[in-house]
C-alpha cells in the first residue's frame, strides 16, 4: 500500500467468489403437484363420502387437503371436485418462498480471481483454489445481501427508484461522472435525475475555484480516489456490470444518491480551507452523511468547527482513520490522532483484513470508533518460481475512472509497484480509505430503513451507535467492549438493519471534548462516577477524550481547567459510544447551543427542552440550567433542575439585565 499523506489510500488486492445460491429463474405459478386445496360449503364430509383421499383437514376453517390420484393430474382432480355440490371452491396448493432477493446479476459477485494483486499478475502465479475468494467477499463478509434483503428487499431500476433517497456526501479526489456503473438498468444518464446514482446537478469541485472564490461544477476524477471511494458507497446494483469485461462494482448503499464533492486535486494536494468549504457545502446542499477517506496529523479549530455545523445540523461525519500502522514504518506512531477523523464529533474507521484481523497498515488509537473491511496481505499459498512463498493482497473491489488518472500505477510502502495492469474501470485498492465508504454506506441504509431523517433528534448519534451495535467482536474484546485496534469491532450490515447486538456486549463508552474560549484544552484530567465505580481519561492535544469500557448506568463526568470546573450527567448505553460530555468553557448563563451568548434563540432551546422536543445537542440542558445562577464555587450551571424559572433568567441575560 502507499501512503498518502491526504488520501491515506494503498492499492493492491485480490478474491474470488462463492456459487450462487438463486442461479436458476423461479416459476411464477408453482404449486404442489400431488395436493389441492378444498374449501367445503358446509361441515366437511366424512373420507368415506369421498372419491378422492383426504390427508388432513381443519374443520374450523372447513378446508381440507385432497390428494392428487396416482397418474392424474391437479387440473384433473380440481375439475372433478368443483362439480362437487359441496365444494365451495377448490384451488391448486401454491408454493410460497422467503421474499429474498437473489445475488446480484453482476459476474463479480461469484468470479473467482486466481490473479488478484501484484506478484500473481506479474510473475504467472495464481492462488491456490482453497484461499481464493469473491471480487465482493467484503460486501459478503458484512452480509450485505442479507441486509439488502431487509432493506430494501429489491433491486432498483431507474424506473423505480425512490424519489429523493438519503445522500451520501463523498468528499475526496473527484469523481468519473461518466463511469457506466452509477446508471441503473433501464437508466439513460449517472445523474439520479436520469436513473442514475449521482447527484450531478450538486456535484461541485473547491479545488477549483470561480472569480468569487466559489467552487466550479466537478469535472472529473484526476488521482481516481475519489471515484473508488465513491463507488463502495453507491454504485449501481443488479444493472449487470455495464460494458465491462471485469463484471461491475457494488455500492453497499445503492439506494441512496452520491454527492461527490472534489476537496483534493492530486494525491497530497489539499487543504484544510477546501475540506471544510466542502464540509459546510454538503450540510447546506442536503447531505445526511458525509464521508472522507483523507486527513494528516495537524488539529485545526476550523476543521473543528466545520464537523460541529455538521453534528448541530444533524448530518453524520465518517472518516478513514489513517494507513500509517506497522506495516508501513508507523511502529510506536501509529497511534496518532489523525485528522479530521480524530475530531469530535467524527466516526473513525480502522480497516481489518479478509482474515478479519486488524489490517498491517490501519492506524489505531483511542479515537478509532468501528472498523470495516479495507484489505491486507495474508497467506495464500502463492508460490514464485516454485521456492519463493510470497503473501497476496486482497483487496476491495471498486470503480475508477474511464480515462487516465494517478493511480493507475501505485505503489506500496517500500516504492514497489504493485500493479501494471490496473483495469481503466475497476480494480482492488487497500487501505482505511476503502473502509471508510463502507461505514458511511451502512448509515445511509440504516437511516433509509428507518425513516431517519435529518428532523430526527439526534439523528448522527442514532446512527453512530446502531452501526457500532451491530458490529462483531472480531478482536475478542471482553464483555464485547471497545479497543484502540478497531473500535467496537467489524461492522455487519445485516446485524445493524436487524438492530442485533451480536456481542451481547455489557459495556460502553464515553467521548466528549474539552474546550476553554474555543481552544481545545490537552493534557487536562477527565474523571467520571456511577456509585463506587470510577474511571478516568486524559485530553489529547485536541482536547478529545474516552472513558473506554464502562458499565450501563448514569455517570457524573467532571472536567477541570485551570480556570473551570464543570460536570455533567451522561448515561452510558451497552456497546456503544455515548455522547454528552462537551465541557465548553467558559460556559456563559444560559448558552443552550454554546455560541458564547445567551439569546432569544437559547430560551426557546430551554423551552423545547421542557417540551422533550429536538435539541442541539445533549448537554444543552446543563447549560440552560442559570436559576439560580451559583457561581464560583457552586454547581457550574443553577440548580439542577431545567424549569420556566431559567427561561425567564435567559431572557433577562439576553436582555442585558442579567440573572
Amino acid at each position: 500500500m502507499r501512503v498518502l499523506r491526504w488520501l491515506v489510500i494503498a492499492a493492491a488486492g485480490a478474491l474470488a467468489a462463492f456459487p450462487s445460491a438463486y442461479a436458476q429463474a423461479r416459476p411464477t405459478r408453482a404449486y404442489a403437484p400431488d395436493r389441492v386445496l378444498v374449501k367445503w360449503k358446509d361441515s366437511i364430509p366424512a373420507q368415506t363420502a369421498m372419491r378422492f383421499r383426504m390427508s388432513r383437514s381443519r374443520p374450523r376453517a372447513r378446508v381440507s387437503t385432497v390428494e392428487v390420484p396416482l397418474g392424474s393430474s391437479v387440473e384433473a382432480t380440481l375439475q372433478s371436485l368443483r362439480k362437487d355440490p359441496r365444494v365451495l371452491y377448490a384451488g391448486p396448493n401454491y408454493t410460497r418462498r422467503a421474499l429474498t432477493l437473489p445475488a446480484p446479476n453482476e459476474p463479480v459477485w461469484d468470479l473467482a480471481d486466481p490473479t488478484p494483486d501484484y506478484y500473481t499478475r506479474n510473475y504467472d502465479a495464481t492462488v491456490a483454489d482453497g484461499y481464493q475468494m469473491p471480487h465482493t467477499w467484503a460486501l459478503q463478509l458484512i452480509q450485505a445481501l442479507e441486509a439488502w434483503n431487509l432493506y430494501p428487499g429489491q433491486y432498483y431500476t431507474a424506473a423505480i427508484r425512490p424519489p429523493n433517497p438519503v445522500k451520501i456526501a463523498v468528499l475526496d479526489t473527484g469523481c468519473d461522472l461518466s463511469h457506466p456503473d452509477w446508471i441503473d438498468a433501464g437508466g439513460v444518464s449517472p445523474s439520479i435525475a436520469d436513473g442514475g446514482q449521482l447527484d450531478i446537478a450538486e456535484a461541485v469541485s473547491f479545488s477549483t475555484r470561480t472569480a468569487t472564490g466559489g467552487p466550479t461544477p466537478l469535472v472529473s476524477d484526476p488521482v481516481g480516489h475519489g471515484t473508488f471511494t465513491a463507488g463502495i458507497v453507491g454504485a449501481a446494483v443488479n444493472n449487470g456490470g455495464p460494458t465491462s469485461p471485469a463484471g461491475g462494482a457494488l455500492g453497499l448503499a445503492y439506494p441512496a444518491q452520491v454527492l461527490p464533492i472534489q476537496v483534493l486535486n492530486t494525491a497530497d494536494g489539499g487543504t484544510v480551507e477546501d475540506e471544510i468549504d466542502g464540509i459546510y457545502y454538503a450540510v447546506d446542499h442536503g447531505a445526511q452523511i458525509i464521508s472522507m477517506s483523507l486527513g494528516d496529523y495537524t488539529y485545526t479549530p476550523f476543521e473543528q468547527d466545520a464537523v460541529d455545523y455538521a453534528w448541530e445540523h444533524n448530518v453524520l461525519v465518517v472518516a478513514a482513520a489513517g494507513n500509517d500502522g506497522v506495516a508501513c514504518g508507523g511502529g510506536a506512531g501509529q497511534n496518532r490522532p489523525l485528522y479530521p477523523a480524530a475530531n469530535n464529533h467524527v466516526l473513525a474507521v480502522g480497516a481489518t483484513g479478509p482474515d478479519d484481523s486488524v489490517a498491517s497498515y490501519s492506524n489505531t488509537g483511542p479515537y478509532v470508533g468501528i472498523a470495516a473491511p479495507g484489505g491486507d496481505a495474508v497467506d495464500a499459498g502463492v508460490v514464485l518460481f516454485d521456492v519463493l512463498p510470497v503473501t497476496t493482497q486482497f483487496g476491495i473491489w471498486s470503480l475508477f475512472p474511464t480515462s487516465d488518472y494517478a493511480l493507475r500505477n501505485p505503489t506500496d510502502c517500500q516504492g514497489n509497484q504493485i500493479d501494471q495492469y490496473t483495469n481503466y474501470n475497476y480494480d482492488y485498492s487497500v487501505g482505511t480509505s476503502a473502509a471508510c465508504p463502507f461505514v458511511a454506506a451502512l448509515a445511509g441504509l440504516y437511516a433509509m430503513k428507518n425513516g431517519i431523517t435529518r428532523e430526527t433528534p439526534n439523528a448522527p448519534a442514532i446512527l453512530w451507535q446502531a452501526i457500532q451495535r451491530g458490529a462483531e467482536n472480531t478482536q475478542n474484546v471482553a464483555y464485547g467492549g471497545w479497543s484502540s485496534l478497531g473500535g467496537f469491532g467489524r461492522i455487519n450490515a445485516y446485524n445493524t438493519l436487524a438492530g442485533v447486538n451480536p456481542r451481547a456486549s455489557t459495556v460502553g463508552c464515553i467521548v466528549g471534548k474539552v474546550t476553554s474560549n474555543s481552544n481545545a484544552v490537552s493534557g487536562t484530567r477527565i474523571s467520571a462516577t456511577n456509585g463506587t465505580a470510577n474511571a478516568i481519561a486524559t485530553t489529547r492535544a485536541d482536547g478529545g477524550f474516552r472513558l473506554a469500557n464502562l458499565a450501563p448506568g448514569a455517570w457524573t463526568v467532571t472536567a477541570s481547567t485551570t480556570l473551570t470546573t464543570g460536570s455533567l450527567n451522561v448515561t452510558v448505553l451497552a456497546g456503544v459510544d455515548n455522547f454528552g460530555a462537551d465541557f465548553i468553557f467558559p460556559w456563559p448563563p444560559g448558552d443552550a447551543d454554546h455560541n458564547g451568548r445567551a439569546d432569544i434563540r437559547d430560551a426557546v432551546i430551554a423551552l423545547r427542552l421542557l417540551l422533550n422536543t429536538a435539541t442541539p445537542d445533549p448537554a444543552a440542558s446543563a447549560r440552560a440550567d442559570v436559576y439560580p445562577w451559583a457561581g464560583t464555587g457552586g454547581r457550574t450551571h443553577g440548580d439542577g433542575q431545567l424549569t420556566l424559572d431559567d427561561v425567564r433568567s435567559i431572557l433577562k441575560i439576553a436582555s442585558g439585565l442579567g440573572v
